[in-house]
């Protein structure tokens, strides 16, 4: 049970010392991410590259990363809030 579903709440009829009467209520089980997990997994194989053997005997391709041109000193509208301040 959580705060808004104990009956105290739902009566309302709490006071300021509610939470700290009914501590049991943030007693709330682990959470399954899972999807979290995966992405978590997945940028740390990225980064780190696999934590177990390669299943072949042929080391991973060797590849130049070639960052795409960025224009330089040009002024640039921004998409930022507020729209109105002046940079």
């Amino acid at each position: 049970m959580n705060v808004v579903q104990h009956p105290v709440f739902l009566a309302a009829e709490t006071n300021t010392s509610f939470i700290d009467e009914n501590p049991h209520l943030f007693a709330l089980p682990p959470s399954r991410n899972r999807a979290q997990k995966i992405l978590s997994y997945l940028a740390n194989t990225m980064v780190n590259g696999p934590s177990t053997p390669l299943v072949t005997p042929y080391p991973p391709a060797k590849t130049d990363v070639v960052p795409p041109d960025a224009p330089v000193g040009e002024k640039r509208e921004s998409h930022c809030w507020p729209h109105n301040v002046s940079h």
